[in-house]
């Protein structure tokens, strides 16, 4: 493996962010997220996009496409779902950043409630 440049939500600000990705950081194959304000966090306690630049997204194992629909009013709704212990999520937000918190928190809350968090 090796470090490149991807993007993530930064947990400090919850904008996504262009970040630099530092293979063996942690561990072996255990990469770390670092921010261009000098934070740093493992790789699996972000929010960060395909390294391919698709609208994919991954979180604690788990992953969603984000799809961009204009509404009738002629704003944009940012919508995906996720497949978690044999239920789907459905997240629709306004913005980009919210719905990848929201993705988040989802996650967050099934594996706390499964006792994985």
């Amino acid at each position: 493996m090796s470090n490149y440049i991807g993007y993530a939500m930064n947990p400090r600000n919850g904008k996504l962010e262009q970040a630099m990705f530092l293979d063996d950081y942690y561990s072996r194959h255990q990469y770390a997220v670092k921010f261009h304000d000098g934070s740093h966090y493992p790789e699996n306690q972000v929010v960060v996009q395909d390294c391919n630049g698709n609208p994919k997204y991954f979180y604690r194992g788990y992953s969603i496409e984000i799809e961009v629909i204009e509404d009738s009013s002629g704003g944009f709704l940012y919508e995906g779902s996720v497949r978690m212990f044999s239920q789907d999520f459905y997240i629709s937000y306004c913005t980009l950043e919210g719905a990848l918190l929201e993705f988040k928190k989802a996650v967050d809350f099934q594996l706390r409630y499964a006792g994985e968090a």
